[in-house]
């Protein structure tokens, strides 16, 4: 979102200042699948902008936070070592690290 007016010399600094601190690491998106047995409320499945594999796996499909080993992650996988990741292709340079789609299995 833009603010135009009194707000636009402000909305102009901001985005350089964002577009400064991205990092110009090449972005790629990811699918990241469960592989054990899903149950109803759990996500299956994400694709995920992300740098590299990494951080694709360790990224939880509910908020796009880092998946965090030993912490309790309702409706994703308890352990990675559960998980497949494949590159799906580059990423443009708008596509911003985090979430693209999620698939939740609601019951």
């Amino acid at each position: 979102m833009c603010f135009w007016g009194a707000n636009a010399r402000y909305t102009a600094r901001l985005l350089l200042r964002i577009g400064a601190a991205m990092s110009r690491v090449p972005h790629h998106l990811y699918l990241v699948e469960r592989t054990d047995t899903g149950d109803y409320d759990t996500y299956d499945a994400f694709v995920v902008c992300a740098p590299s594999e990494e951080d694709a796996r360790a990224t939880h499909p509910r908020s796009g936070a880092r998946w965090v080993p030993g912490e309790r992650h309702s409706a994703w996988v308890a352990d990675l070592a559960h998980t497949r990741v494949t590159r799906l292709g580059t990423a443009s340079d708008a596509c911003a690290s985090g979430i693209v789609l999620a698939s939740f299995n609601a019951g």
